[in-house]
């Protein structure tokens, strides 16, 4: 343990416990999951070295639920459905100084993965490949299905959930003349 004596007051004056003090650890929330997350902040919240509440000013998006426990502020972001980021200022008010710190609340935006594996050229005799399809939705796998339209005898499998296998098939075409 290091102790640390005779600091200068003006530069760690956020740690000064007989004066106020209005800050959080860690200093701001990192980045929230498109998936959906909860984080903490722990407010250090002081007047006159004694303990001093604080509150949320305003009311946040659906998305977001800010909670208050003692010292600890709770935001809890719902899954999101959004093309882009998306982002709230959250403003918390210091009982009795009327102090205000701003923390911003990011989410990632959404991500929605499709692949098909690749498909080579059939030849004239016709054959059959098994391609690999994948589709999730913020990670987790959800429902793809194939336009068969054009191919609905010559594909195997044409819906799935997640990572599937369907094989593509061809018959031998036979030219007129």
């Amino acid at each position: 343990m290091v102790l640390l004596h005779n600091l200068d007051k003006q530069v760690f004056s956020c740690f000064d416990t007989t004066g106020d003090a209005f800050f959080t650890m860690p200093s701001g929330f990192s980045i929230f999951s498109n998936a959906g997350e909860t984080k903490t902040l722990n407010v250090i919240s002081t007047v006159a070295g004694v303990d001093a509440g604080f509150s949320i000013q305003g009311t946040p998006p659906s998305w977001l639920n800010l909670s208050i426990s003692g010292n600890v502020l709770t935001a809890i972001v719902s899954a999101s459905d959004q093309l882009e980021s998306r982002y709230y200022d959250v403003v918390l008010i210091q009982d009795g100084t009327g102090k205000t710190i701003t923390k911003r609340v990011t989410q990632a935006a959404s991500s929605y993965v499709l692949t098909i594996g690749a498909i080579t050229s059939f030849s004239g005799e016709g054959g059959s490949q098994t391609v690999s399809v994948t589709s999730t939705f913020n990670g987790l796998p959800v429902s793809w299905v194939l336009d068969t339209v054009n191919s609905s005898p010559y594909v195997s499998i044409t819906s799935g959930e997640g990572t599937s296998s369907a094989t593509f098939a061809t018959l031998h075409q036979k030219r007129k003349i």
